[in-house]
């Protein structure tokens, strides 16, 4: 494996892992390690990288082999390359892809669950550490990884003047679609961000279908939230399903990463002004 691994970590990306032994997705280690492009481990995360950088986390989902989460941030990584704003300069300085154990099995849904419990709760001191040095923080979740990130914010103290998290891009959250709402599960972690933006679709047979089978809810990441008037100002609902078919098609879905390049931009009206939005071939957005 590892012959597939350095290319892959060559790409511009900071690698981090709680995994044991960094690449295990079965078993969560002892602390989080640090890869850099020459494939080098430490045995902790040199956050004084990141100083004054702007950064984007990587967060992989449940059922993800090494392989298959460094492929996709490869992917992911290229496509937020060929953004630039107005002045020409790439959106990010530094793209951090983060390995947790979320188990590489189909069937092992609940313990990746707890996996991601387990992860969320050193990954609280990890988001404080580097929102302290880092010029901006934005996240980028899919599926069960926006449950270890929302469970990670959720302890934090509250601080209106600084929120750790700047934008926090959330694809095919599997949560249930109450769980941002005010008195909800993650409502207190929808305070340590700036702006929560919810990327769903009516196609994705995995939510739609084992979501519900396994927690006997409908998932945040399928038709969006239950109750509009119950969630937060700073969260936005993006409709994808016309560019969406499958769980993990948001990583190809050349409008979605337009669209956050248009929403830095402030092309897009921003969640205070439309809740919710359907995704438009040109990477805009109008509301539903």
């Amino acid at each position: 494996m590892m012959s597939f691994l350095f290319p892959l970590i060559a790409a511009q990306l900071v690698l981090w892992s709680d995994r044991a032994d960094f690449w295990n997705p079965d078993v969560l280690g002892m602390a989080t390690e640090e890869c850099d492009a020459s494939g080098q481990i430490d045995d902790m995360v040199m956050f004084q990288e990141f100083t004054d950088k702007r950064v984007l986390m990587l967060v992989h989902g449940f059922n993800t082999t090494a392989d298959s989460a460094l492929s996709n941030y490869k992917l992911i990584e290229g496509n937020f390359s060929m953004l630039k704003d107005e002045t020409g300069n790439e959106l990010y300085d530094v793209v951090i892809g983060y390995l947790w154990p979320g188990n590489d099995h189909g069937g092992e849904y609940y313990q990746a669950k707890k996996h991601a419990e387990k992860a969320a709760k050193r990954m609280t001191d990890t988001v404080q550490k580097l929102a302290s040095c880092a010029s901006s923080v934005d996240l980028f979740a899919h599926s069960m990884g926006n449950r270890l990130m929302l469970e990670a914010l959720k302890p934090l103290p509250a601080n209106p003047s600084k929120k750790p998290i700047q934008n926090f891009y959330s694809l095919a959250p599997a949560v249930d679609n109450e769980s941002l709402e005010k008195g909800e599960e993650y409502y207190p972690s929808t305070k340590q961000c700036e702006h929560i933006f919810v990327f769903h679709s009516e196609r994705d047979d995995v939510l739609k279908y084992l979501y519900l089978s396994s927690e006997l809810d409908r998932a945040l990441g399928y038709k969006g939230e239950e109750h509009s008037k119950y969630v937060p100002m700073n969260v936005q609902f993006i409709d994808c399903t016309p560019f969406v078919g499958g769980h993990s098609e948001y990583f190809h879905t050349e409008p979605l990463y337009q669209f956050i390049l248009n929403q830095q931009e402030m092309k897009i009206d921003p969640p205070e002004s439309a809740m919710h939005l359907k995704l438009l071939e040109n990477g805009l957005a109008e509301k539903i």
